[in-house]
């Protein structure tokens, strides 16, 4: 009796001195998680388990009385180890911890005078694993405050044992906090794999249930699409400036506001158009519509503009041209036996021009039916002075300004090197989806994907890496949404947890 009392005296004053509050942040500014009372809570909640394997109960069980004393020495060391003192003084720790409990039965679930305690007693096996005494944010008892994550793993083992668990803030509160400010972004470069992960594990699963900007605008899109036919998307320089920016606040304005106007009027119709939410207003080459989204901030504002402005018919005119001109596309590709033909934006702000290079090239394959056998070949029309084969995806590229003749003889000559070359990226290309899959099945993640600007060979790298440690990280990453990036990064405004190509 009197050693697990000593045990329990023990385990329960782990060197957490009091907080202010539990929304307070360390010299790094992250959250602890410390509310006034957290330790004189965690002391009542485990006061209340260790009522129920109390020694006194196990008289007649010295199996289940032992396997309790055990168990409570282990729960000792493992609320030191998460507080960090065994972590001090370098002695070796366990990553994992299995609890074996013997509870007493309410009337009527046992016998008393069984001979055997899982007849008598109430079973509870729970494995935790412990929370990293460098999680990110929390820098053990001289912070002041109780590792959050190891509130976490209590409440585990207290459910288990059908006790009620250590209070957590609301998640109102957890809310404001987690997506407040500078605390959507947080940068740990230089941090090792296994310590970042815990950390941005929970802050991740804490702000679950919040969709970012990104996903609600992602929404309102696909419902305008869906629903009305109209293609929406934000022009380069209100992606650059970031969801907090306000010009990205005025563009979110925007969207929401031509929601409004097409559900109060459906008579409007916007079918087939395409709207770019950029700063000032035209219409492309190509049939988009740019619109001003400081002006177009209203419901009344959107109506007043689809009703009046001619933007709409030169809009639908170009946009028909275009059409034409990709229907001729297919035609030529199908000639040249080829995967696509394609004029980009920047050629088509000539659709003349386009439309009679297509015609020529069409004349002439027509007459001369010898360009078969390079099914993986294509072809990109563009405003650039010479030919070109692009060394990363084999694509030929041609100017606008070049004659039918020509182009076709540089294809004809350059046609068996493209299409090497596109045959080695599409290999590539099937090799990171494999990697990918097997990324995302061992991992146990909801989403796996990779930042611009991360090369395809430091993405395999990555993914390879991840694959070998799968085991370790799975309990940490199961549920997130993972990006191989430059740095580790909890990216809490893209909604995804960013881990370094080349992590330690």
């Amino acid at each position: 009796m009197m050693l697990v009392r000593r045990v329990w005296e023990a385990g329960v004053t782990f060197g957490v001195r009091a907080s202010r509050s539990w929304s307070s942040r360390n010299r790094h500014g992250v959250e602890k998680l410390t509310p006034e009372g957290t330790e004189k809570e965690i002391k009542s909640k485990l006061n209340q388990l260790y009522k129920l394997v109390h020694p006194d109960l196990f008289h007649s069980h010295p199996e289940a009385k032992e396997e309790n004393e055990r168990s409570f020495k282990l729960l000792q060391q493992f609320m030191s180890e998460s507080d960090g003192g065994v972590h001090q003084r370098g002695a070796k720790t366990s990553s994992s911890f299995q609890f074996k409990f013997y509870l007493r039965k309410s009337e009527g679930q046992g016998a008393a005078t069984s001979p055997s305690p899982e007849a008598t007693f109430q079973k509870v096996d729970v494995e935790l694993r412990q929370p990293s005494s460098t999680a990110l944010g929390w820098r053990g008892k001289e912070s002041g405050a109780v590792n959050p994550l190891l509130t976490r793993a209590l409440n585990k083992l207290l459910k288990a044992c059908g006790l009620e668990t250590i209070s957590v803030p609301t998640e109102g509160e957890a809310e404001a906090a987690v997506r407040g400010g500078e605390e959507a972004y947080e940068s740990f470069a230089g941090t090792n794999l296994i310590d970042f992960l815990p950390y941005a594990a929970d802050r991740f699963h804490r702000s679950g249930g919040h969709a970012p900007k990104s996903q609600q605008t992602d929404m309102i899109r696909s419902t305008l699409r869906m629903f009305r036919g109209v293609t929406t998307s934000f022009s380069r320089s209100l992606r650059s400036r970031g969801d907090d920016s306000e010009l990205s606040r005025q563009g979110q304005t925007c969207l929401e506001s031509l929601m409004r106007a097409l559900d109060a009027d459906h008579t409007i119709n916007v079918r087939g158009l395409k709207l770019v939410l950029d700063q000032t207003a035209k219409v492309s080459a190509t049939g988009a519509m740019h619109v001003n989204v400081r002006e177009l901030n209203s419901k009344e504002a959107w109506a007043a503009y689809l009703s009046s402005s001619q933007d709409l018919e030169v809009a639908r005119l170009r946009t028909n041209f275009v059409e034409g001109i990709r229907r001729s596309e297919d035609r030529v590709a199908s000639e040249l036996g080829i995967t696509s033909i394609h004029c980009s934006a920047e050629a088509l702000a000539h659709p003349e021009a386009c439309q009679e290079l297509l015609q020529q090239i069409l004349r002439r394959t027509e007459n001369v039916r010898n360009y078969s056998g390079h099914r993986t070949n294509k072809i990109v029309v563009d405003k650039t002075r010479e030919c070109a084969i692009n060394q990363i995806d084999g694509t030929i590229v041609v100017p606008l300004t070049l004659s039918a003749d020509r182009i076709l003889d540089f294809f004809s000559a350059s046609a068996g090197e493209a299409d090497r070359i596109s045959f080695e990226h599409q290999k590539e290309v099937k090799e990171l989806e494999r990697l990918t899959y097997l990324v995302r099945s061992r991992l146990k993640v909801r989403i796996f994907s990779r930042e611009e600007g991360v090369t395809i060979h430091q993405f395999r790298q990555c993914c390879n890496r991840l694959v070998r440690m799968s085991k370790s990280l799975m309990p940490y990453t199961e549920g997130l949404n993972l990006r191989v990036s430059g740095e580790n990064r909890l990216n809490l405004s893209e909604n995804c947890v960013d881990i370094a190509w080349n992590f330690a």
